[in-house]
């Protein structure tokens, strides 16, 4: 194989200079496997003039079976290449806000397609995790929007509704406008973030004043707050699905109009390319089935 790749880049080079520079190889390597392949099927392939070389009868034959021969073992040796990166992957990756919610999902759909990929996952907000992804620690990370860096790559992955809940021993009409959410009290979920200033805005828009009970960044503890009537609360679809799905907290029949979108954020040449397509896909198919009210408690 090196000495039909030999012919096939000294003739694509004119020579056996620029094709040892392409191959790596000193020129007398390159010459000696031209000889070699020459000896092994006793013919010339070229007409040498000096540092000329013209390929013979014989040369023009096996031109076109060399470069055929070559490009199938260039794209075995790049799908075995694959192969192997494929099963001796490692990601590290983050996940912010509703994407932990979703992991169980992630894993059986990641696995199931990339059975021997290693994962390493880290949690925070999307400042820490996006530094982190910026530093090296983690190759790719599912966050919010961010203003993309140099080397990193951002990808749409899906958009994640915030909705109010309840404690499930409330009944609710089946519509609620937001005149009828007057006094409510509200727990409130992460101070201080983007999320917290888009519901405040939403309830000034609406002239809406409510007592906040309890303030939280950790969204277990803003679930179990609402469990037990310590007010309403705005949070991801995503976060509160399967809780919804049993019984545990009840969804509010109003549309508040907020969302939060996901993005796929990774550092560019750190991870296979098959293994991004396959974490973006499983996102995709996890947050899509998340939202299907018959398959909330799969």
């Amino acid at each position: 194989m090196s000495q039909l790749k030999a012919l096939v880049t000294v003739v694509r080079h004119n020579g056996v200079v620029r094709a040892s520079k392409v191959m790596h190889l000193a020129q007398s390597s390159v010459t000696a496997r031209i000889r070699a392949l020459e000896d092994e099927l006793g013919v010339s392939l070229f007409d040498r003039n000096g540092r000329h070389l013209t390929l013979t009868a014989y040369g023009e034959t096996l031109l076109p079976y060399a470069e055929r021969i070559t490009a199938i073992a260039d794209e075995a040796e790049s799908v075995i290449a694959g192969m192997r990166d494929q099963a001796q992957c490692h990601l590290a990756l983050g996940l912010a806000s509703s994407a932990p919610y979703l992991f169980d999902d992630l894993y059986r759909e990641l696995t199931k397609a990339l059975p021997h990929l290693k994962l390493h996952i880290r949690t925070g907000h999307t400042g820490r995790l996006y530094q982190m992804l910026q530093d090296g620690v983690v190759h790719a990370a599912i966050i919010r929007p961010v203003e993309a860096a140099p080397q990193v790559s951002l990808v749409p992955l899906y958009e994640d509704e915030t909705i109010l809940i309840s404690d499930p021993r409330r009944a609710w009409p089946a519509a609620v406008q937001p005149a009828d959410l007057a006094g409510e009290r509200l727990v409130v979920f992460d101070p201080g973030s983007a999320h917290a200033a888009a519901v405040d805005q939403w309830l000034r828009a609406h002239g809406l004043s409510w007592e906040p009970t309890i303030y939280t960044d950790d969204v277990e503890v803003a679930k179990q707050a609402v469990a037990n009537g310590a007010g309403l609360c705005f949070l991801s679809e995503l976060t509160v699905s399967r809780e919804i799905a049993r019984g545990q907290l009840s969804r509010v029949p109003i549309r508040t109009g907020l969302s939060r979108p996901t993005v796929l954020a990774y550092r560019t040449g750190r991870v296979p390319v098959e293994v991004l397509a396959r974490v973006q896909t499983a996102f995709a198919h996890v947050a899509a089935r998340c939202r299907h009210p018959d398959n909330q408690l799969a």
